[in-house]
């Protein structure tokens, strides 16, 4: 149904259990998706481009969301995660610029590359404690992101996982954090808070302009077995002293 310009509503069978790659792909006048209860894989880019789609049901066993699945759906405004989903593909929401509230659920093991980037609205965001890795770009030019969680399991915060997130003021870093990578907090012109893990035994690497551009924070004080990336706090308060 890929192209279906005129296609506002569908109604699935419940036998239904698989939709392939891109679907419904440019559907612009859906606006509203129910999907049916034994599908576990919403496909590579299956609503991607849908401009008009508001608002997504999905089933209890749903597993992953892949890739690009609904990129482009600039008027979805709530998602939430199904309890059993472990994965959400690359560009999964890519610039879903409504997109205000997000619920990822307690069993999510992977957010991958550009997942949520250019999701302009979104203010606030949990990672759940099953998520060890925030891949690259996964909420880069997130610009209004406010508040964000991160779970003191998290090893990894990928380059650029949230480069350009100008209205980012506060975060705190996880407790078993090996790995900030490089360009993670790029041009957060607002971030003035970061609190370290008091041990910092774990963090082994702090990459490439970072922080660069971090112009409210203050550069800290960490153990001296940190491997420091070129820039990787240029313009933050005390860098070069």
């Amino acid at each position: 149904f890929a192209g279906c310009t005129e296609l506002e509503s569908i109604v699935f069978p419940n036998s239904l259990e698989e939709l392939g790659k891109e679907a419904f792909r440019g559907c612009i006048k859906l606006g509203k998706v129910e999907l049916p209860v034994r599908l576990n894989v919403v496909s590579q880019g299956a609503f991607r481009d849908c401009d008009h789609l508001l608002s997504v049901t999905f089933p209890a066993d749903m597993t992953a969301i892949d890739d690009e699945a609904f990129m482009g759906c600039v008027l979805l405004n709530k998602v939430v995660c199904p309890n059993l989903l472990f994965r959400i593909g690359q560009s999964a929401f890519q610039d879903c610029k409504d997109l205000e509230s997000l619920t990822l659920n307690l069993r999510l093991n992977a957010i991958e590359d550009k997942a949520f980037m250019g999701c302009t609205r979104l203010n606030e965001l949990d990672v759940p404690e099953t998520v060890e890795v925030l891949s690259k770009q996964a909420f880069a030019d997130c610009t209004n992101l406010r508040r964000v969680k991160l779970n003191d399991r998290l090893l990894k915060i990928g380059a650029e996982a949230f480069s350009g997130c100008h209205s980012l003021e506060e975060v705190h870093m996880p407790e078993y954090i090996r790995e900030i990578g490089a360009k993670a907090f790029f041009d957060c012109k607002k971030l003035s808070k970061v609190t370290w893990p008091q041990q910092g035994l774990d963090l082994d690497l702090i990459g490439e302009s970072a922080f660069n551009g971090c112009v409210a924070m203050e550069v800290p004080v960490l153990d001296e077995y940190v491997e420091f990336g070129k820039d990787c706090f240029k313009g933050c308060i005390g860098e070069g002293e």
